[in-house]
């Protein structure tokens, strides 16, 4: 592409294709597999020689000599964030070229759209892939920018399971509408043609709505779409499956991050003399300990084991059986997590369970907002439910978002108001693990809040916390 000024040997003005290997963004970026067109836009895989790494490069063809086109693009598409914003990809960088301009933005690992949905997946897991989508194009809507989410192609199925606008390039004339109709477009491309199943006849409508410019707003588009979702599921397990083949299909064989460890055995004649509650006590506690080890000695990056011993050991102390014993300070797993604000709206509800999966390279986010504090709310957070009532100790939370406060409050019976609510710990998080201390209550408690009062900055005039483990200990007696 390069060196080409576009004109024919009779003066017209003509378009050079662009082929595997050719370079563009002034021969810093190679081409190497396309991944589809959308009326002249084309989508690849490309190689960024410079930074020796692997991007996503959206070609947008450059209308026949037009001097503010290039600008406006870059002025459009800067709008939409220069960082990872949900289900965007990052945009790294906008450059020209004679034929095309050029947007770079990170590689999204994973699959098409289109071959996922080759896979048939079951409508539940086409309806959450699709709902994350849709509450990150809702965020952007409140920011009052667009995504220009105008055609499946531009999307990829990352390896958590999530659909993502992988291609990005905000082009003249896209609005909000095109954005609701690319999510109709979106799911309906993941629940395929007529075929009876379960739950995805009302799916199908509101895809065909969505299209037909039915659907007025993304919010509406997420609420209807929201209630449609089977509520007893809290893992996403339909989610779930649909990520793990997608991993299966992605080669990128990840190294064993912590070598195998196993406690010795117990010998059978000690094993003989434990009451069978107390060991029924044990083997949870260490099952949960196990759980707890995860989040506490690894970060949301995957950072090395070599930052473990910074932390404080966990100990395990065996039960002691008979009456007045002391209560025990033990881990708790929690049962479910949901998203929780004042005003009834949620940042990002179907990714709440990614807080507490013990898993601290996934994470929950708040959505981006021009200020630390969310105008008209008192904050944003998580509501965390216990299998049976427990008295909290300490909370722990894993988290990138430096300076973001955060408070644990007790959650009003029935959901009520929020200033029914206790505050009984505090903190201001740092890079990496946070412990807060949780002060004792009159009752224990079958739910908790982690709530955030201020968020943390990402940018000027910009700000969002991203959570990547909650973990709790405490008593989980009777």
């Amino acid at each position: 592409m390069t060196g080409n000024d576009g004109s024919a040997p009779d003066g017209t003005y003509r378009r050079v294709l662009p082929e595997a290997g050719a370079h563009v963004g002034g021969g810093r970026y190679r081409l190497v597999e396309r991944h589809g067109t959308v009326g002249g836009l084309q989508c690849w895989r490309g190689r960024d020689t410079a930074m020796n790494r692997t991007v996503a490069l959206t070609l947008v063809p450059r209308p026949a000599p037009d001097a503010g086109f290039f600008p406006g693009l870059c002025v459009r598409t800067a709008s939409a964030a220069f960082e990872r914003a949900g289900a965007a990809a990052r945009v790294f960088d906008v450059v020209g070229d004679t034929d095309h301009c050029v947007v770079v933005a990170e590689w999204t690992r994973g699959r098409s759209l289109r071959d996922v949905a080759a896979d048939r997946p079951d409508p539940a897991a086409a309806a959450r892939m699709t709902l994350r989508l849709a509450e990150t194009v809702r965020a952007a809507h409140r920011q009052s920018t667009v995504l220009c989410l105008d055609d499946p192609v531009r999307v990829r199925v990352g390896e958590c399971g999530t659909a993502v606008l992988a291609f990005p390039a905000i082009l003249s004339g896209a609005d909000e509408t095109t954005d609701v109709a690319g999510l109709g477009a979106v799911l309906r491309c993941l629940l395929g043609a007529g075929e009876a199943r379960p739950g995805a006849e009302p799916m199908r409508q509101l895809a065909d709505e969505a299209l037909g410019g039915h659907v007025c707003t993304a919010t509406d588009f997420v609420d209807r779409l929201d209630r449609m979702l089977p509520r007893g599921d809290v893992r996403f397990r339909g989610a779930e499956r649909t990520a793990e083949a997608v991993r299966r299909q992605t080669p990128s064989p990840a190294p064993e991050r912590f070598p195998a460890h196993r406690p010795p055995a117990t010998p059978p004649r000690r094993i003989a003399v434990v009451p069978a509650s107390a060991a029924m006590v044990l083997v949870a506690c260490l099952a949960a300990v196990g759980w707890v080890a995860g989040t506490a000695l690894s970060g949301p990056g995957g950072d090395s084991v070599v930052t473990a011993p910074t932390l404080p050991a966990v100990a395990v102390v065996a039960p002691t059986i008979g009456a007045g014993a002391a209560p025990i300070s033990a881990p708790l797993v929690p049962l479910s997590v949901r998203a929780q604000s004042r005003d009834g709206t949620t940042d990002n509800a179907v990714t709440a369970d990614l807080a507490a999966d013990a898993n601290p390279n996934t994470a929950w986010s708040t959505d981006l907002y021009p200020r630390p504090v969310p105008a008209g709310r008192s904050g944003v957070g998580l509501t965390i439910a216990f299998p049976r009532p427990v008295r909290l100790g300490e909370v722990r939370i894993d988290s990138l978002s430096a300076g973001s406060r955060v408070e644990i409050r007790t959650a009003p019976r029935g959901g009520g108001p929020h200033p029914a609510a206790q505050t009984i710990g505090g903190a201001v998080l740092v890079s990496g693990v946070t412990r807060i201390p949780v002060a004792a209550t009159a009752a224990p408690m079958s739910e908790v809040l982690v709530w955030i009062t201020e968020l943390a900055s990402v940018g000027p005039g910009r700000f969002r916390t991203s959570l990547s483990e909650v973990g709790f200990s405490g008593d989980a007696g009777p």
